[in-house]
């Protein structure tokens, strides 16, 4: 094929798709380079940048508070601070390379700038010269610091895209904690020692329970009390299970509903009494819904 003039080629159609090549000279050898690896070349500190305001009726800004992190060029990632110390302006900005390689586009707020970052790289977001978070091209979002905080109750991760016929897929809620177990069997007993600790996932709380009754004569209704969450209304009792008991009978512990009590009892389904556990040891779990 005979050379021709740049200009008697035929146009391109654009948008380009990013699989055309170029020749370029890498190590003293041409070689054909696309299109795509040419835009998502590291960029060099040597780059000029300008700063174009996207609000036509103002004055386009410049800034020489530009600056890199060495670890995030090599990355294709370069850090920016668009104001100096803490000082920002309001509006919608442009970021754009000299050499093509980069396009920012970012949102200020009167207080801390934050920044996006457009190309074929993640869009991320921090401040100043620090990233927090990344939306990456695969599709996955990284939390590089902090966590993931939900601030708004009841909100959460909704998983309705999954298949299923349930009446919610909103993870809403998590929480883990201690619990202290109480008498609440209206014998005024304080026990000798009682702990636990639970974990809440959505409307689900899966708990541990130790007590340590006192001598007691008090032929009441063994009840423990004090769960960290109140039973749901609509199931009648909640069955959980007595791990160890020094009392030979003494089976399960069921959780009330609409209450935030129990109630022990034995292999043949009675309830227990207090004096039954008289300076005994309890051990017990359960899972109900809230």
């Amino acid at each position: 094929m005979a050379d021709k003039k740049i200009s008697a080629l035929t146009a391109a159609t654009t948008p380009l798709a990013g699989t055309e090549v170029l020749p370029i000279v890498q190590s003293a050898t041409t070689v054909k380079a696309s299109i795509a690896n040419i835009q998502a070349a590291p960029v060099s500190a040597g780059v000029a940048y300008g700063v174009q305001h996207l609000d036509s009726s103002k004055t386009p800004t410049t800034t020489t508070s530009f600056t890199y992190n060495t670890a995030n060029i090599s990355s294709n990632v370069p850090t920016l601070t668009i104001y100096g110390g803490t000082t920002a302006k309001t509006g919608s900005y442009r970021l754009l390379s000299s050499d093509g390689s980069v396009d920012f586009a970012m949102y200020s707020t009167a207080t801390a700038p934050t920044f996006m970052v457009f190309t074929n790289q993640p869009l991320a977001f921090g401040t100043n010269s620090a990233n927090t978070f990344r939306l990456e091209t695969t599709g996955d979002a990284s939390v590089l610091t902090g966590n993931l905080v939900i601030s708004t109750s009841g909100k959460g991760i909704d998983f309705s895209a999954t298949p299923g016929t349930g009446t919610s897929e909103l993870l809403a809620d998590y929480e883990e904690g201690t619990w202290t177990p109480t008498d609440v069997s209206g014998a005024g007993l304080t026990f000798t020692s009682a702990s636990g600790r639970y974990t809440k996932i959505g409307n689900v709380v899966c708990l541990f329970g130790f007590v340590q009754y006192p001598a007691t004569a008090s032929g009441a209704n063994a009840s423990i009390g004090g769960l960290p969450f109140t039973c749901n209304a609509a199931i009648s009792s909640q069955q959980g299970a007595v791990t160890y008991s020094q009392v030979a009978t003494v089976r399960s512990i069921g959780v009330n509903a609409s209450s935030t009590n129990t109630t022990v009892y034995t292999l043949a389904g009675g309830v227990v009494t207090n004096v039954t556990l008289s300076a005994t040891v309890l051990y017990f779990n359960s899972t109900y819904f809230v």
